[in-house]
C-alpha cells in the first residue's frame, strides 16, 4: 500500500512539471514544444531542452538578447563597450562586448587592431580594442623599405592583390609587409 502511495506520488510531481496530458484532467502548454512545460520552461518562446542559462540571470541563453554587430568601436552604445572582433580581422565586422574591468598580468603580448602592444588579450580588450596578430606590434621600421609591387585585381573580380601597407608579424617570428594574393 505505502509502495503505490510512493509510485502515485512520484507519478503526479513528474505530471505536474512536464504537464500532465492523459487522463488527469490537467494539462500545461509547452508552446515551444521542447518537453518543458512553460511555467518551468526559462524561455517558453525558443525550445530549449536543455535550460542553459550561463549568465544566471533566470532567462535561457537561447532567449538572452543577442549582442548587436559592429564594424567599429563607435557603432556602440554603451561607453564601456567595443567592438569585439575574432583576430587577424581588423577591418571585419564584429560584435559589441563590455571591455573588461581587471585582467590577470600574464605576459602574453598581442598586436591590437590599433597598432599598440598589449601583455595579452584581455588588455587589449579593456583598452577596446580587438586582437590583430600575437605578439608585439611590428612598427614600418621593422619592415623595412615599402614593397613597391604594384596592385592588381584577381580574376574572382573583389580581391585586390598585392602589398598592403600593413606591417605584421610573420609566422617565423619577422616583421614583413603584409601581401595579399589571389583566392
Amino acid at each position: 500500500m505505502l509502495r503505490n502511495l510512493c509510485l502515485g506520488v512520484l507519478i503526479f510531481a513528474v505530471a505536474l512539471f512536464f504537464g500532465c496530458d492523459g487522463g488527469c484532467g490537467v494539462s500545461q502548454p509547452d508552446k515551444d514544444g521542447d518537453g518543458i512545460v512553460d511555467s518551468k520552461d526559462n524561455c517558453p518562446a525558443v525550445a530549449n531542452r536543455d535550460q542553459a542559462d550561463r549568465d544566471g540571470d533566470g532567462i535561457g541563453d537561447a532567449c538572452d538578447p543577442q549582442p548587436a554587430g559592429c564594424l567599429s568601436n563607435s557603432d556602440c552604445s554603451a561607453s564601456n563597450s567595443y567592438c569585439d572582433k575574432e583576430p587577424g580581422d581588423c577591418k571585419g565586422s564584429g560584435v559589441c562586448q563590455t571591455r573588461p574591468q581587471a585582467c590577470y598580468t600574464l605576459w602574453d603580448p598581442v598586436c591590437g587592431c590599433d597598432g599598440n602592444t598589449y601583455a595579452n588579450d584581455c588588455n587589449a580588450s579593456g583598452a577596446g580594442s580587438s586582437v590583430a596578430y600575437k605578439g608585439e606590434c611590428c612598427l614600418p621600421k621593422d619592415c623595412g623599405p615599402a614593397m613597391g609591387m604594384p596592385n592588381y585585381l584577381c580574376p574572382d573580380g573583389v580581391t585586390v592583390a598585392g602589398p598592403t601597407d600593413i606591417c605584421q608579424r610573420n609566422a617565423d617570428g619577422t616583421c614583413g609587409w603584409l601581401v595579399i594574393q589571389c583566392p
